[in-house]
């Protein structure tokens, strides 16, 4: 009988050119045809893929509902915002290494910290005059809000308030000083949108308001003067103040110098108004006024009432 040259295995099929239990070729050198692995090997190698198989099966991600998006990866990077020097706005009287947001007019802005510890914005977001910003920051379980109002955007810096407490959003109640502030801003900003006959000088102003008193500046209402600024004044009567659920009324006094157009003559006055302001998009603004009489103003009676 025919054997293996390699094996010595019995042959009994004479026209076969391998050896069925070697594998080499029953003439020529033993390497040339590949060798056959132990029995035990496909079993491991069966195993070992069953075993990753089942793994993975367990551990695939659960899909999420399409509507649901999940929150980028937040890096130090990311975050940073870094500013050339002539870019930048300083914010000051800020306690050093406090996290917080910051508003200006009640939109969101990025802020730097410079290597000495000072905070800082882009002074290019200051694009018109009295733009209020606001500072809300965490602390204990709840938040602090600080403000600071800038007259100028060509003001070198912003020197912040003192901390009070807040919501989230920054609701704070206004206090007299506040409400001094914003009056202030609002009268001014009239008396210019009335000078300049455009309403988008408004400012301090929910849109209902900003309608109402538009109507009037550009039918020339206020009349053929031109109000003096910088003399003129809204003053919160700081006795009377009603404070609601997100609202806040307040009697004010609202003395104004204009020269006449025609005469050039300089006119002076006071007009008395109750003001209602609501928390609104992050801030307090102005939403109805009404004319009241002196009298009424001195005994703290609220118009429309």
């Amino acid at each position: 009988m025919k054997r293996c040259p390699h094996c010595h295995s019995p042959i009994t099929q004479p026209d076969r050119k391998t050896c069925p239990v070697c594998g080499n070729p029953l003439s020529g050198p033993a390497g040339a045809a590949r060798r056959r692995l132990p029995p035990w090997v496909p079993v491991v190698l069966l195993s070992v893929v069953a075993v990753v198989v089942v793994y993975f099966a367990l551990h695939k991600p659960a899909a999420l509902p399409a509507h649901v998006q999940l929150p980028a990866e937040v890096t130090p990077e990311a975050t940073a915002f870094t500013l050339d020097e002539a870019d930048r706005f300083y914010l000051d009287n800020l306690p050093t290494n406090i996290t917080f947001t910051l508003t200006a007019d009640g939109v969101e802005l990025p802020h730097g910290t410079s290597d000495t510890g000072r905070y800082y914005m882009a002074r290019s977001a200051l694009t018109r005059t009295d733009t209020l910003l606001r500072v809300v920051s965490p602390e204990g379980d709840g938040y602090r809000t600080a403000l600071a109002l800038v007259s100028k955007p060509s003001n070198e810096n912003a020197a912040f308030g003192t901390f009070v407490p807040c919501k989230a959003d920054g609701y704070a109640k206004p206090d007299e000083e506040y409400l001094d502030a914003m009056l202030t801003v609002y009268y001014r900003a009239y008396l210019r949108a009335a000078n300049t006959g455009d309403p988008d000088e408004l400012r301090y102003v929910t849109d209902l308001h900003r309608q109402s008193l538009s109507e009037g500046i550009e039918s020339g209402a206020t009349g053929a003067v031109t109000f003096t600024l910088d003399k003129s004044d809204m003053v919160c009567d700081t006795a009377h103040i009603d404070y609601g659920d997100n609202t806040v009324t307040v009697n004010a006094a609202a003395s104004y110098e204009a020269v006449n157009d025609t005469t050039n003559a300089v006119e002076t006055a006071t007009d008395y108004y109750t003001i209602q302001a609501v928390w609104q998009n992050g801030m307090w603004l102005v939403d109805r006024s009404w004319m009241i009489a002196e009298g009424d103003y001195a005994e703290g009676k609220f118009g429309n009432q």
